[in-house]
């Protein structure tokens, strides 16, 4: 169980939980078109990315003996991050002056964390 608040339930703490999710999947890709094989960006829905830190949180509840956590807060940021990119590095390593071997991708990320909880059965 994950709550952003208290629950009405009896409840023991044991601690703090945290953890960094973003909504990006790296797929291995076989080639296409001539292309070389590597990976390839997928990315999450919002609701995905919720659903993959609540789990994350989850697990880290598991690990400390618990099976809930309460208060959870979950914080987000976009941001860019530099991946490489095949095309544009082929084409400078042939000397093109406006090619690049990376390229931008925006990637959301969030911060969560709340507090581990066993709840009574």
């Amino acid at each position: 169980m994950l709550s952003t608040g208290n629950i009405e339930k009896k409840y023991s703490t044991l601690g703090l939980v945290g953890c960094t999710v973003n909504n990006k999947i790296s797929v291995e890709n076989e080639g296409a078109g001539g292309c070389l094989g590597g990976p390839t960006a997928t990315f999450l829905s919002n609701e995905e990315l919720y659903l993959k830190a609540e789990k994350e949180l989850l697990a880290l509840a598991n690990q400390k003996g618990g099976n809930g956590v309460i208060y959870a807060n979950f914080q987000y940021r976009i941001c860019v991050e530099q991946v490489a990119d095949a095309v544009g590095g082929v084409m400078k390593a042939f000397g093109s002056k406006s090619a690049s071997a990376t390229t931008a991708q925006q990637v959301i990320q969030l911060w969560c964390y709340g507090t581990a909880v066993k709840i009574a059965d």
